[in-house]
């Protein structure tokens, strides 16, 4: 009897390390991680050295039914040394740029990464903080980035 119940302890350890070995692959690295549309997508843009400001799960009429956005700062440079510093970010972590474009008022960056499209946008005078709250109306005054499915 004692065998027999010491040849399921076996059993169940083995299962349990198998299964924590896969939850460990699929949630720090497995397939389409580059892929999801979280915190992680929008952050791989940034610099280290970035304030993050707010972040926020939304829905995006351009990019499909849900996108993710991070506000961010990267105090003391001008918008084209803030998009000097996210594209070299970018590209080191495998965002292509599609367009750059000034619009007077701000820097947009658009970029291509797998199954993810993501844009950024640089304000020439971009307010350093964003209340909670009103995420949603920081568009038009705090950097950002926001990621969302390839259509």
């Amino acid at each position: 009897m004692q065998r027999w119940l010491h040849g399921w302890r076996a059993l169940l350890l083995v299962m349990l390390a198998l299964a924590g070995a896969l939850q460990f692959a699929t949630s720090r690295g497995g397939e389409g991680e580059e892929d999801r549309i979280d915190a992680r997508a929008t952050r791989s843009l940034l610099p280290t050295e970035a304030e993050i400001v707010g972040e926020e799960s939304v829905g995006c009429g351009k990019f499909g039914p849900s996108c993710f956005i991070t506000y961010f700062a990267l105090p003391g440079r001008s918008a084209e040394a803030r998009a000097a510093a996210v594209q070299e970010q970018a590209a080191a972590r495998g965002w292509m740029l599609e367009r750059s474009e000034d619009h007077g008022g701000a820097v947009t960056l658009d970029f291509i990464r797998g199954d993810l499209v993501a844009d950024v946008v640089l304000w020439r005078d971009a307010a350093r903080r964003c209340r909670e709250h009103l995420l949603s109306e920081c568009n038009t005054t705090v950097d950002h980035v926001e990621v969302g499915p390839r259509l």
